[in-house]
């Protein structure tokens, strides 16, 4: 699955991020989630729909460099694929790496989105 699931997508806008960033949407998604296998691409959204992000529009959202303001340093997005399942988010200078998370593509695509919104990043 290359998209984040509904309980993701909840917890994304939860945290603010803007609808308008994703690039698919779970069709009406409070009538029946058991039925839904995969979200629609993006076209007309009403109130019944939810956002969807696909790993390609989470890739789009990071930043290749954050700012810290309190230590006036930058941190660089280092991205790897570690294996066939395994992917490496960290952001990282020569002295400190703030974030670092691995796992599934899709989490560790949302983990690093959460902790950019979190800490006011993106």
């Amino acid at each position: 699955m290359n998209y984040t699931t509904i309980e993701q997508s909840k917890k994304l806008l939860e945290l603010g991020l803007k609808p308008d960033t994703a690039d698919m949407y779970w069709m009406d998604w409070k009538r029946d989630t058991n039925s839904i296998t995969i979200p629609n691409i993006k076209g007309v959204i009403d109130e019944k729909d939810l956002p969807c992000w696909s790993a390609g529009a989470l890739m789009d959202l990071l930043p290749t460099t954050i700012w810290n303001e309190d230590t006036e340093d930058s941190f660089d997005l280092f991205f790897t694929k570690d294996n066939d399942t395994e992917y490496s988010i960290s952001y990282y200078n020569d002295y400190e790496n703030p974030f670092a998370e691995y796992g599934g593509l899709i989490d560790t695509l949302v983990k690093t989105i959460e902790w950019l919104l979190i800490n006011k990043y993106i």
